[in-house]
């Protein structure tokens, strides 16, 4: 992704139907970090897809490198799960 764009992120859950969870975006990079509560999950025919857009301002406040996204949820029984940590590089622009 690149600074100062509106980039749009999808992480793919198999074996899961998270539709009717409680879940969170976790971007973390350095000593900034975004939380994105409940974002967009459709259900698929293994599992769901997990799609959350980030705003100019977002992408602004990350320096280009690397970012870690980490996707977590909580069940209806109260379980909390979460993925593996996943990187994203992000890419810096001549002017904001």
């Amino acid at each position: 992704m690149r600074r100062g764009t509106t980039p749009t992120l999808t992480c793919k859950i198999e074996g899961a139907d998270l539709t009717d969870c409680h879940s969170y975006v976790t971007i973390r990079q350095g000593g900034y970090e975004l939380d994105i509560e409940n974002p967009e999950v459709v259900s698929t025919e293994t599992g769901c897809t997990v799609t959350i857009t980030l705003t100019q301002e977002q992408t602004l406040k990350m320096k280009a490198g690397i970012v870690e996204v980490q996707f977590r949820w909580i069940t209806t029984d109260g379980t909390a799960l979460a993925t593996d940590i996943q990187t994203v590089e992000v890419h810096k622009i001549l002017k904001q």
